[in-house]
């Protein structure tokens, strides 16, 4: 079920986040186009916000095995929202299950969250 506005963000960081993209670059999912944007994007590597997702494409954006010539790997690689600067902080970033971090990890070959931020005990 996709709709607008999304549900209210748990943390006035992310409502912040979330105001700001749709304020510069509209309400629509910045990768399709094609239904709402709910969910800010970021790198988990760096933090840095990329732009605002529906649910289907904040779920598999990353796991397009394209370097380039696909819309993920294009949006991954010139995220719209790269001009605003925008971080989003760690301490609120998606932990992965031990499991899905080993598939991960198998699939691109290093550990994409170990350099932004330490792994929890």
């Amino acid at each position: 079920m996709h709709y607008w506005p999304p549900p209210r963000a748990r943390t006035a960081v992310v409502r912040r986040l979330r105001a700001t993209l749709v304020e510069s670059l509209g309400p629509d999912c910045h990768l399709r186009g094609a239904l709402p944007g709910a969910m800010v994007d970021h790198d988990y590597s760096t933090g840095t916000v990329r732009g605002l997702l529906c649910k289907l494409c904040n779920r598999t954006v990353e796991e397009c095995p394209h370097v380039n010539g696909c819309p993920k790997a294009d949006y991954m690689s010139n995220p719209l929202a790269a001009h605003l600067a925008l971080h989003y902080p760690p301490y609120l970033a998606y932990e992965p299950k031990a499991s899905t971090r080993a598939q991960k990890i198998e699939l691109l070959g290093f550990d994409p969250l170990a350099e932004w931020r330490p792994a929890r005990s």
